[in-house]
């Protein structure tokens, strides 16, 4: 998997990139109980070095190891900058319900499998998104068990940290 994911529409006629109206996204995010707006995250590294970065950001609450992965419209699209199983299954459900489909920076294109559940009208209750398909933890996995940014490539919060060493001012 690439290490960015991208929820984007397709022209069905021409197959040309469509936009996904910032509208519509944010309310997606607004109306589904799996998501917070967020108009700002700020991330620490190891170091304990800091940056933030403006959103909006719709933060979805549904992974089962992190408390939120943050995804974000740009340019008529959503990215994902969190590449495990469970983000994938997130995007896949986001893009069901955008009508839009779901690749990486590879330019692997996913399809969404049956899901066993799907985003609840705002007035039902919650269900555990994927839990069925979830190991549980007693504690968190290790780091090397976990298949998101440690693949020894540049992280976003990394080139995000070196863009901001960039246009400091003297």
């Amino acid at each position: 998997m690439g290490s960015e994911l991208h929820i984007e529409r397709r022209d069905a006629g021409t197959g040309n990139r469509a936009q996904i109206p910032e509208s519509e996204w944010l309310e997606f995010v607004g109306s589904s109980p799996d998501f917070e707006l967020r108009d700002t995250l700020t991330a620490t590294s190891s170091r304990g070095d800091e940056a933030t970065v403006a959103g909006p950001f719709g933060c979805w609450t549904g992974h089962p190891v992190v408390a939120e992965v943050p995804f974000r419209w740009w340019a008529g699209r959503v990215a994902v900058a969190f590449d495990d199983e469970h983000a994938l299954t997130g995007a896949l459900l986001v893009a069901a319900a955008l009508d839009a489909s779901v690749s990486d920076d590879d330019g692997n294109v996913y399809e969404a499998p049956e899901p066993d559940w799907q985003f609840p009208a705002s007035d039902e209750p919650r269900p555990d998104p994927v839990a069925a398909d979830t190991p549980s933890f007693d504690s968190p996995p290790e780091r090397d068990e976990v298949a998101f940014d440690f693949d020894g490539e540049p992280t976003f919060w990394d080139r995000v940290r070196q863009w901001f060493g960039r246009r400091r001012s003297p």
